[in-house]
């Protein structure tokens, strides 16, 4: 009896740390799994759709990877890396299809959710502006704008973003003529 209560204290950590790594790996392979889905996406609908010139097609292509998009995020909600992709991609896809109003949304719904994922957050901030700069709506673009040089314009970024400020350091002072 000695012997079980000495080492049952020992078997409770045991059983604490199998716990935690279980759970650990469950997360890891809920990732591993959120990446293949989001790699299978793109690779099966949205490579496809920028190859096709048939306009039905490429259609019946968005319409897909838009329902694939979504299914990942709600199977996944806990792989922030690939929400914050396939978020994006849906906004993406809904402003090739002219639903700006759609797009605008997913793509200001990424920097509130996932504003960890620098680069996701940067490029949606800069398609969102885009979107509204090309649509001649330049007030409306200049918030984004804003938002990439106030966050980003920073020492210790990649030059990719880098260049992502310099472009919305452009739009802001050509706005301004």
């Amino acid at each position: 009896m000695r012997m079980l209560l000495r080492t049952l204290p020992a078997v409770l950590v045991l059983l604490v740390i199998a716990s935690a790594c279980a759970t650990r790996s469950l997360e890891q392979v809920a990732e591993a799994r959120a990446k293949y889905e989001y790699q299978r996406i793109v690779r099966q609908f949205q490579v496809p759709f920028g190859d096709s010139t048939n306009t039905l097609e490429r259609a019946a292509l968005l319409d897909k990877s838009l329902q694939e998009l979504e299914a990942l995020r709600a199977n996944y909600p806990n792989a922030r890396p690939w929400n914050a992709m396939a978020l994006r991609k849906i906004g993406e896809i809904y402003a090739e299809r002219g639903q700006k109003k759609e797009a605008l949304a997913a793509f200001t719904l990424v920097g509130v959710r996932y504003m960890s994922e620098d680069w996701e957050v940067i490029q949606a901030w800069k398609a969102a502006g885009d979107l509204l700069w090309s649509s001649g709506m330049r007030n409306q673009a200049l918030p984004f704008y804003r938002d990439i040089v106030q966050r980003y314009n920073r020492p210790g970024y990649p030059e990719m973003y880098n260049t992502i400020v310099r472009i919305a350091l452009d739009r802001m002072a050509e706005a301004e003529k």
